[in-house]
This record gives C-alpha cells, structure tokens and sequence, in this order.
C-alpha cells in the first residue's frame, strides 16, 4: 500500500514538473523573452516556488495597498475640491481703474528732465585734472 501511495506521488510530483513553463532568454544581449526555443537561447526557469500561504499573503497584501491607494487619490480629489472652492484667496483684492481724463482734455506730453552737468567740486576732480582729461581738438 505505501508502495502504491509512493507512486503516485512521484507521478503527480513528475506532472506539475512537466506543466512547469519554461522560457528562453534569447537575442545577443539577452533582453528578450520566448516560450519557444531560439538561436542563442538559454532556458530561464520561470516555476513559482511560493506555498500557497505565500501567495495568499502575498494577495492580501496587495488589496490592502490597492485599498490605501483608492484613499488617497480620494482624499486628494477632496484636497483639490476645497481649494478650488476657496479660490486664489485673492478675491477681495480688485484692481483700481486708473481715472478717466475728460473728453476733449489732452495730457501735456512730459518731457523728461535733462541732467544738469555736475560740478567739479561734486566729482571731486581738481579742476587742472579735468581741464587734461578735456579731448583737444587736433
């Protein structure tokens, strides 16, 4: 009997290893992948060694992020909404219109001033220094 539940045992071991898929690394540079053989190909082992605990565990991760990230994109949306509602926060602020000249009224057009030429004494140039750095007419 230990014999028979041996065997079968080994046949269903045997099973899972043929149903185990296989994959080829295949091109130059190895980036490419096949189910089916190819030149220059090397066999990559794909089997999912994880126990089922594993993988639950693994599941059960994976819907706990998906449930915290729904809450934050909810929360953000939320975020986005108040501050949209709020506005730029400078509502009460209004520009000031510059006030209307009457009709038929032509401001004078401003000319700007001119510069008045400094004094020597301003420049604290001695007046000898300035009459040599004069340009001579040649």
């Amino acid at each position: 009997m230990k014999l028979i539940v041996a065997t079968l045992l080994m046949f269903v071991s045997l099973s899972t290893l043929a149903q185990a898929p296989t994959a080829w690394r295949c091109g130059p540079d190895g980036r490419s992948y096949s189910d089916q053989p190819c030149a220059q190909g090397r066999e990559v082992a794909v089997a999912d060694t994880r126990t089922p605990h594993d993988v639950a565990q693994a599941q059960s991760v994976v819907a706990r992020e998906r449930a915290l990230a729904k809450a934050l994109v909810a929360e953000r949306h939320e975020r986005e909404r108040e501050v949209a509602a709020r506005g730029s926060g400078l509502i009460a602020i209004k520009p000031v219109a510059a006030p209307a000249a009457p009709r038929g009224v032509k401001e004078a057009a401003k000319k700007p001033k001119k510069s008045k030429p400094q004094r020597l004494e301003a420049l604290r140039t001695s007046a000898s220094t300035a009459r040599a750095s004069r340009p001579t007419r040649g």
